[in-house]
């Protein structure tokens, strides 16, 4: 397909379905803030706060607890917001590009009908990032270790310019792999999820073809 057409039909039916541009800031990360009041200003804390510090001076382990139960949950109900919506935006637009109509509540239901499946391949991409990335990111601690340490071992002025820039080199062709790794494992992620829904295809096959598909497109993808 011709990019300027790919783009143009990306375009139409975002325009023509303005019920998904919930779904894509919600997908987005998309914040409201609200405004704040910069009239009169208070320098008296209210009570319930001094109540709330001395609570948390008498329980501190209860404190951090219930603090991290929090952000545990937050993470939860992130995730599950992402996921859900990944799932209903990838079904509805092939619902619409199939022809058919959807409205808010339909691409909700089409999202939930594959919650669990695209929440189980979420963590599976996820953990294959880790095992991609991580040994990346271990070779640049790596490098700038060992370019402190041969930089203090010796006195040498020249011999400390060859150690810096060796391992400068070092650092920005790591850094160029992990940029490139983590822009391939994106797109594959967003092909072995276009081929979970669209192509009913198990978990674990969903990402094997979107893998595939990726290497077959590798320049035009």
């Amino acid at each position: 397909m011709n990019y300027g057409d790919l783009i143009g039909e990306a375009f139409r039916i975002a325009w023509r379905n303005r019920f998904l541009w919930v779904l894509g800031f919600l997908l987005g990360g998309a914040t409201v803030v609200s405004p704040t009041d910069f009239g009169t200003v208070s320098t008296n804390e209210p009570a319930w706060t001094q109540d709330l510090g001395r609570w948390i001076e008498n329980n501190v382990g209860l404190a951090i607890l219930v603090l991290a139960l929090t952000i545990l949950v937050i993470i939860l109900v992130f995730l599950a917001l992402f996921t859900l919506c990944r799932a209903a935006l990838t079904e509805s637009i092939g619902a619409i590009a199939r022809g058919e109509r959807r409205g808010f509540g339909s691409t909700l239901r089409g999202g939930l009908s594959y919650f669990w499946r695209v929440l189980l391949q979420t963590l599976l991409v996820g953990l294959i990032s880790l095992a991609v990335v991580i040994p990346v990111y271990l070779l640049l601690a790596a490098a700038f270790v060992r370019l402190f340490a041969g930089i203090a071992a010796t006195d040498s002025t020249a011999a400390r310019v060859v150690i810096a820039l060796a391992c400068v080199v070092a650092i920005l062709l790591l850094v160029v792999a992990l940029v490139i790794a983590s822009v391939a494992l994106a797109i594959v992620g967003q092909l072995a999820l276009r081929d979970l829904i669209l192509g009913h295809s198990g978990i674990v096959s969903s990402i094997g073809n979107g893998y595939r598909i990726f290497r077959r497109n590798l320049g035009r993808t």
